[in-house]
């Protein structure tokens, strides 16, 4: 699972505020009926970032806001991962090249190898699987380069449906 993110327009926001002065609510009265934090509803309220999609699905459920307005981005605050619902070649051969030549930690994925080019191609295979890629840099005085694909939620996804490749 990886959390969308919503583009918050000038019209979804003066949206947003109207249904607010129709009901009658403040920002912190908006946060205690939602759930959700007072800072994030802030940073709604004053448009100054991309809004997580779970959080307005809480605050809909209060406001009632058409949902219309609102447009999925990919966001700053994180990639929007997709995950395949089946295996396929591709994902095989990712999931080998992880086994042998790379490593998961907390928030990200490392594969490392003396070839650039062979890293592009599953760097490549990632952006097919996942809908986005990492980032290859020389490791300094090593023949070697490095393959960083950043995503916890990737991470959590392998995790959860291949323990295997981490529990190694």
């Amino acid at each position: 699972w990886s959390p969308a993110y919503l583009l918050v327009s000038r019209e979804a926001n003066s949206h947003f505020r109207e249904k607010l002065r129709e009901k009658k609510l403040s920002l912190s009265d908006l946060s205690k009926l939602s759930g959700v934090s007072l800072s994030v509803i802030e940073h709604f309220y004053f448009n100054d970032r991309n809004l997580r999609q779970d959080f307005f699905d809480k605050i809909c459920l209060v406001l009632d806001l058409d949902k219309n307005l609102f447009v999925p981005v990919d966001s700053r605050h994180a990639k929007l991962v997709r995950f395949p619902a089946y295996t396929s070649p591709e994902l095989m051969e990712f999931l080998g090249y992880l086994l042998g030549d790379g490593i998961i930690n907390q928030r990200g994925i490392r594969f490392k190898d003396a070839d650039p080019a062979l890293l592009a191609h599953y760097n490549d295979i990632c952006i097919g699987l996942f809908g986005f890629g990492g980032r290859i840099v020389k490791i300094p005085e090593v023949n070697a380069f490095l393959l960083e694909i950043n995503s916890k939620y990737l991470c959590d996804w392998l995790r959860l449906n291949f323990p295997e490749l981490v529990l190694r």
